[in-house]
């Protein structure tokens, strides 16, 4: 799986680029990835939903989906930073109903059939340190 806008939003990383915009607090800005289909035992192949928008308690899944953008992070009872522990580029699972999906993004001409999302970092369930990891924990468990 690779990432249709973080190469995009990596040229958001340089001081010059971060004093046109600030992504407030502990948001992240998410890629949110296609769900595999699944293989059941009896050989019935199960797609994933394609309609983010209409999840319901009985479908819902955790969501993979990679680190585009995220704030500052958080400011303890003393006024003292705390940085985030997700970085951009993470693959992050995070739960399905914390995420505010967006359907167009200010500066993608594309239309993003809601790919994008916005989420707090307390909504993150798992992280992994890029694809290859992701890639190697699901192989481990596979085994």
């Amino acid at each position: 799986m690779e990432s249709k806008y973080l190469e995009k939003f990596k040229r958001l990383q340089t001081e010059e680029a971060q004093a046109l915009y600030r992504l407030q607090g502990a948001r992240v800005l998410l890629e949110v990835l296609p769900q595999k289909e699944i293989k059941t035992a009896a050989g019935i192949i199960l797609s994933a939903p394609k309609d983010h928008v209409k999840v319901t308690a009985e479908s819902f899944q955790p969501q993979l989906a990679i680190v585009l953008l995220i704030g500052a992070g958080y400011v303890d009872s003393d006024n003292n930073p705390i940085d985030m522990d997700v970085k951009v580029g993470n693959i992050v699972m995070v739960n399905e109903l914390g995420l505010r999906y967006f359907s167009t993004f200010p500066g993608i001409v594309d239309y993003t059939k809601n790919t994008l999302a916005l989420t707090s970092e307390s909504e993150i369930q798992m992280i992994f340190e890029n694809m290859e990891k992701f890639e190697q924990y699901e192989a481990l468990l596979n085994g």
